[in-house]
């Protein structure tokens, strides 16, 4: 028998020992893409949600029509037409839920397919000035709160305040 030569059990165990070390190696591999995978829903789920309450807030306090204190769209309003977004006035997002199927709606209240599986949902509601709520009363300030989900993801929400006093 050499010396210097390996014998196959030698060889066997070599082979073993590196097949447990790569094998580890592929759950650290495996636990990092999950985790690169859920920061990256959870970037898209906020970049939703910032996405509608920017189109939220940008419109004004209360319909420029008719103002009234009901919450929510009037009759004639909708956010279902492509190319035709019916919602004028911050309140008429009160209530609104969009996805899972058909995907979430942007701007101009066209399905945004690439998004499908996230879930959007609006609350508006009438608070004091000290951001509590009114328990329903008529006040000069709404508080507008998105919601993003999917079953992936938990619930990500974002809320800002719109107020009807002028300076």
């Amino acid at each position: 028998m050499h010396k210097n030569a390996l014998s196959l059990l030698e060889i066997v165990i070599s082979i073993a020992l590196i097949a447990i070390v790569i094998l580890g190696f592929s759950r650290v591999f495996q636990v990092g893409s999950m985790s690169i995978y859920k920061n990256d829903q959870e970037v898209t789920a906020t970049n939703l949600a910032v996405g509608l309450m920017s189109e939220i807030i940008s419109k004004p306090f209360c319909d420029p029509t008719n103002c009234t204190a009901t919450l929510g769209p009037e009759t004639v309003e909708s956010r279902t037409t492509c190319g035709s977004n019916g919602f004028d006035d911050v309140d008429d997002y009160n209530g609104s839920v969009e996805g899972p199927d058909p995907a979430p709606r942007d701007i101009r209240a066209c399905e945004m397919a690439e998004f499908k599986g996230f879930i959007r949902s609006v609350n508006v509601s009438y608070v004091y000035q000290n951001m509590t709520d009114s328990g329903g009363a008529t006040t000069d300030f709404k508080r507008i709160k998105v919601s993003v989900n999917s079953t992936t993801l938990p619930l990500i929400s974002i809320t800002e305040v719109k107020s009807n006093v002028t300076q």
